[in-house]
């Protein structure tokens, strides 16, 4: 079993989980729980609480993961952002467990992921 918490949030999942918030005002969370073992070898989102709304430069954000793939990661920063998250083609599984706080761009460089802009944006 995996357990996240941001603060007054908290998940406990089979698999693994993922917790990000957005420290606010107004505090909005989205909270994640994976399977143990997704069709591409890797953990993949089954079920979502919480609305956490667009990722804004700027906003400082608490991320706590629980046995989460940085691939899930990138997926999970990517729809909330205006901008691309990729993964290194050779970590797209590598598992990770821990807390970070900061900004976008701080989380992102922390987990060893990219940020592009999108074209057009």
């Amino acid at each position: 079993m995996a357990t996240c918490n941001c603060g007054d949030v908290s998940i406990t999942c089979v698999g693994g989980c993922g917790c990000i918030c957005i420290v606010g005002p107004p505090r909005r969370c989205s909270v994640y729980c994976f399977t143990p073992s997704g069709p591409i070898g890797g953990p993949l989102p089954v079920a979502t609480m919480g609305d956490l709304g667009p990722i804004r430069p700027g906003d400082k954000i608490n991320v706590n993961l629980n046995g989460v793939t940085l691939e899930a990661l990138a997926l999970a920063l990517d729809k909330r952002t205006k901008d691309d998250i990729f993964v290194p083609i050779g970590k797209r599984h590598v598992t990770k467990t821990g807390k970070k706080s900061g900004t976008l761009q701080d989380i992102v460089k922390h987990f060893g992921l990219h940020l592009a802009k999108r074209p057009g944006r």
